[in-house]
């Protein structure tokens, strides 16, 4: 993963969903060392297109902006920052024209070690959709992300936990979720067993970090 490094506020970036591995809970205002969070945002559905997040406290003298790189409708990568209480994560979402579509904020407390991921919501400025955005110190990936299996049969499926280093967790202890358990339901090693036909999302989740994946279900 492509770690991020500050720069200058020159063109504005859209920006829609923003995931950050932080925690919520108090920690010693006095903590020292960087933490490495990854950001992630689907801009799928919105004008955004680019992404530029902005991170200041009383004891960081010039507030850090990192522009976020966007693929594939997806807005994802790996900033730095001191540890440490009262940060203010500020995100915006800029269209293509370099008009502010969304903007939204969360005042986080960072830990120099490991971050449960949270959830800052952009919300539209001028009608769009919200973004959501999680930051956080995991990333999760699913295999395959989309099957079809018929009533009656099971498909496997494989959660990648990986940190802010790239580096996969092994043995992470993924908790796995079905949005439909009528259409399929899932164990808790990622076996899928299908339903009634149909759409459903199958879902890992790690430290707050999560993903989906699509399966359909057709008949027999």
């Amino acid at each position: 993963m492509r770690t991020l490094s500050p720069i200058p506020f020159a063109a504005p970036l859209a920006l829609l969903v923003l995931t950050f591995g932080c925690s919520e809970l108090p920690t010693d205002p006095n903590a020292v060392g960087n933490a490495r969070l990854i950001v992630q945002a689907s801009l799928s559905g919105t004008a955004a297109a680019a992404l530029v997040i902005e991170v200041s406290a009383s004891d960081i003298p010039a507030p850090l902006i990192f522009n976020l790189a966007i693929e594939h409708e997806v807005a994802r990568g790996t900033i730095t920052l001191p540890a440490g209480s009262d940060r203010l994560l500020t995100a915006r979402a800029f269209d293509v024209k370099g008009v502010e579509t969304h903007r939204g904020s969360r005042t986080l407390h960072v830990r120099g070690d490991a971050n449960d991921a949270v959830s800052i919501t952009l919300l539209p400025l001028q009608g769009d959709q919200p973004i959501e955005i999680t930051v956080g110190s995991y990333s999760v990936s699913i295999m395959p992300g989309t099957a079809t299996i018929a009533a009656g049969e099971s498909a496997q499926l494989e959660a990648t936990v990986r940190d802010a280093d790239d580096d996969v967790i092994e043995d992470a202890a993924v908790q796995w979720a079905s949005l439909d358990t009528s259409v399929a339901t899932v164990n808790a090693k990622g076996l899928v067993a299908a339903g009634t036909p149909g759409e459903v999302k199958i879902v890992a989740v790690y430290a707050g970090a999560g993903a989906a994946a699509l399966i359909t279900v057709e008949e027999s």
